[in-house]
């Protein structure tokens, strides 16, 4: 069975953190075992980095889920990623090759790109004609949209 992997920037140094998602509800005690309040804190937990596992605490608006596809090169690609579409082949002689570009995102039941037009559509279409690239994440300020 494939994991499910998620990554998020670190609230720690703004880094990517990659590995497994989870809500964590903390409840705080004195030191006479009373109830004093309440925490939540989102984390990724990542089992893979050298030889211990840890938390780490996440910025739960950039999380993004890794999807099952990679790009034309072998790269991962995460949903939010920002993506360059290439058409693979002229459907007019001599025509050129265009490109497009858009957001990967998660609608109703697959993956699909939003288009920077507007439009979207799901991967599983556009990879019939289309080469995909990942330019980076849309949560990295240098590929905001």
């Amino acid at each position: 069975m494939t994991p499910i992997l998620f990554r998020a920037k670190s609230l720690k140094d703004d880094e990517w953190v990659t590995g497994y998602y989870a809500h964590l509800h903390i409840a705080k005690f004195d030191d006479e075992h009373r109830y004093l309040c309440h925490e939540d804190r989102h984390a990724i937990f990542n089992d893979k980095c050298g030889d211990r596992s840890y938390w780490t605490d996440i910025d739960i608006s950039t999380m993004c889920q890794l999807t099952p596809m990679t790009d034309a090169i072998g790269h991962p690609i995460w949903e939010y990623d920002r993506v360059r579409l290439y058409q693979l082949t002229r459907k007019i002689p001599n025509a050129p090759l265009h490109h497009y570009e858009g957001m990967v995102i998660f609608l109703s039941s697959c993956y699909a790109v939003l288009m920077d037009d507007g439009h979207t559509y799901p991967i599983v279409t556009l990879r019939k004609d289309y080469d995909m690239l990942t330019l980076g994440s849309s949560h990295d300020q240098h590929n905001k949209i």
